[in-house]
């Protein structure tokens, strides 16, 4: 499929953009084998053993990256629900798949649309917002931003669009964001169902672009433990950087379950009390970075590993 790379030819920002072509994709993945063992009496099973060795390594992979414990038991909650398994394809092996990473189900992206090549730099940032809150200034202004908040994402999205003449996408208040024009053509975060098809580039791949996370990502085992400056890793098929690794990326939707039925252009639950983040950061394990691995967190949680990137409506 043919990558279309083009640098923005109006406004003030000059963003390097990336044109995702409207398509049809598996989103999630589905377990055959799920790993919930019922409770019983007396002497453990082997089966009841094996759980608890596994339960205790996602434990602590979980807590190495920078989640909480309460944080990383609520996930394992989700690992240890039975769930049934349906007859639709999967987009990663069964032996990888998270419960919240369930059902399998067909989306279709019903429009194309912009999406930017890299992270959110600090000198785009510094740029429109004259500040930056970067833990890793050293890094170098190519390198992305972090400690973002969903609502500094979202808010400077609306700050990039004024710099760029473009209508606004949110409306912004102390309790909430709302995104009410699904057509506006301004910048906006992605949702998480065009995260994941922008990052599968038209051949899905464990990661985006490779199945070896070290040719396309800054991660736990290669990042020496801070951010990399932008595009110094392969790009994905889309010619996307630094989809898995470097920062984990904040997209539009709440936290929720998957639906298990074909949806078109889906924005996520309408409420809830996370938001989702995508691709994994510098900090994170390799099976934290995978394309299908969903994250979420607080929405004005800022961490040094969070980040972002935005999309906007191509224009006819």
């Amino acid at each position: 499929m043919l990558m279309l790379l083009a640098a923005l030819a109006f406004g003030n920002s000059n963003v390097d953009v990336v044109t995702i072509p409207s398509g049809s994709f598996v989103m999630g993945c589905n377990d055959p084998n799920p790993s919930y063992v019922p409770r019983s009496s007396g002497v453990p099973t082997i089966e009841q053993l094996q759980k608890q060795k596994r339960d205790e390594a996602f434990m602590k992979e979980c807590l190495e990256d920078d989640y909480t414990e309460e944080e990383c038991l609520w996930q394992l909650s989700f690992r240890n629900q039975p769930v049934e398994t349906t007859s639709q394809p999967t987009s990663q092996k069964a032996n990888d798949c998270q419960h919240t990473e369930q059902p399998a189900h067909h989306i279709k992206i019903a429009q194309g649309f912009l999406m930017m090549k890299t992270e959110v730099s600090q000198r785009l940032y510094l740029k429109v917002t004259g500040k930056n809150p970067s833990s890793f200034t050293d890094c170098g202004s190519n390198c992305p931003v972090e400690q973002i908040s969903f609502y500094d994402a979202v808010f400077f999205a609306n700050k990039l669009s004024d710099f760029d003449n473009l209508e606004r996408c949110y409306v912004i208040t102390d309790s909430e964001v709302l995104w009410s024009n699904k057509d506006c053509k301004g910048w906006r975060l992605p949702t998480e169902a065009e995260w994941v098809y922008a990052a599968q580039g038209g051949a899905p791949k464990k990661y985006a672009g490779s199945n070896n996370l070290a040719e396309v990502g800054w991660y736990a085992e290669n990042s020496s433990q801070h951010t990399h400056p932008s595009c110094r890793k392969k790009t994905n098929g889309y010619g996307l950087c630094d989809m898995n690794g470097n920062v984990a990326e904040w997209v539009w939707d709440y936290f929720g379950r998957y639906a298990d039925n074909y949806m078109i252009s889906p924005a996520g639950p309408e409420s809830g009390d996370y938001r989702v983040l995508r691709g994994g950061s510098w900090r994170s394990s390799s099976a934290h970075s995978t394309i299908m691995r969903r994250a979420r967190d607080f929405p004005k949680k800022r961490r040094f590993v969070r980040g972002f990137r935005l999309v906007r409506r191509t224009v006819k």
